[in-house]
């Protein structure tokens, strides 16, 4: 059987909204504040929003975040027509001590209308429920309606610190200071790394084995491959010496969980696309942005696999082998 060219299904660096986001949010509408002192206030009906009636000072809603939760962004919601301006805090109170501490500010100035501001330079971002309450400080010098606050979003991580089990195969590579990492899906369909006995959380939503590889032009970075929520083909490039990375789509319809290698001078990665052919991702040392997909034809009835030289298609009369860095088929007698 001669293999021909069709059209590619893929599309590289395609957008992909399967992954979870590591991000939680508190949210605080207007109804949720009050004054901080004795003066007259409104904090709904209308058009929504909270406002001091008369005199000036201060509105005030408690925040309640988990323990050890990490705040990484304070942004508050304005509806301003007033000369005036608001400041707002996101301010913590120590149970033992007189006062309040700051973790991040906004103010509407510049704003006209509706509008926000975002604080994310948090100062001490970690949530200690055991010492301190935490609370919105939104103060003004106006006493209208043409100054409202109509709410504020906190968003913030928590930790987790290890898989509650596997839904996967393991997947072992070996970084530039020979140390061992195992790579698996958690029963959240997050990506998780085991490094010298210790959990690393690298998130995602997956639907596939991992692969991972050394990445060609850094052997201090690793490369691993899954299919993602959306069927599509995801990367993770993680740095082995920080243990940080992140993700890069490569668009795609897959069926099968990809092969990712090391062709010397690219990153080659074979998968089952969804009409059953061979497919090939491409990235040139190191551009993602120039990632690219080769049909290969055929029809195989698993995944691609391969070792270091050559490796084998499942199913049909071809076997997927390696010639001069590219993966190709060939049929077999």
């Amino acid at each position: 059987m001669k293999l021909t060219s069709i059209v590619p299904v893929f599309m590289a660096l395609a957008l992909w909204l399967g992954f979870a986001s590591a991000d939680e949010y508190f949210i605080v509408g207007s109804e949720g504040f009050v004054p901080g002192s004795n003066v007259d206030y409104f904090n709904t009906y209308g058009c929504g929003g909270a406002y001091i009636g008369s005199g000036a000072g201060a509105l005030v809603a408690p925040v309640h975040l988990p323990q050890g939760a990490t705040v990484t962004e304070f942004k508050v919601f304005f509806d301003d027509n007033s000369q005036y301006d608001m400041t707002v805090y996101l301010d913590s109170q120590k149970m033992t001590l007189c006062g309040y501490s700051s973790l991040a500010m906004v103010n509407s100035a510049g704003i006209s209308g509706y509008g926000s501001a975002i604080d994310n330079t948090i100062s001490s971002p970690v949530i200690d429920n055991t010492q301190k309450s935490y609370l919105i400080y939104a103060f003004t010098n106006s006493s209208s309606s043409d100054l409202k606050i109509k709410g504020a979003l906190v968003t913030y991580t928590t930790e987790t610190t290890e898989p509650t089990s596997s839904t996967s195969d393991p997947w072992v590579a070996i970084d530039d200071l020979g140390r061992m990492h195992y790579f698996v899906i958690g029963a959240d369909h997050a990506l998780w790394d085991n490094m010298g006995g210790s959990w690393y959380y690298l998130g995602g939503y997956i639907t596939s084995n991992p692969c991972a590889v050394p990445r060609p032009d850094d052997p201090n970075h690793i490369v691993i491959a899954i299919r993602a929520g959306d069927g599509s083909l995801y990367i993770y490039d993680l740095n082995t010496v920080s243990m940080t990375g992140g993700w890069i789509g490569l668009g795609g319809s897959i069926s099968s969980a990809p092969f990712a290698m090391d062709a010397v001078s690219y990153l080659s990665t074979s998968v089952r696309g969804d009409d059953g052919a061979l497919w090939e991702n491409g990235i040139p040392l190191w551009d993602p942005g120039a990632a690219s997909w080769t049909g290969h034809g055929g029809l195989i009835s698993g995944g691609p696999s391969a070792g270091l030289a050559e490796g084998a298609a499942e199913g049909g009369n071809f076997s997927l082998v390696e010639e001069d860095g590219l993966m190709v088929l060939r049929e077999t007698a």
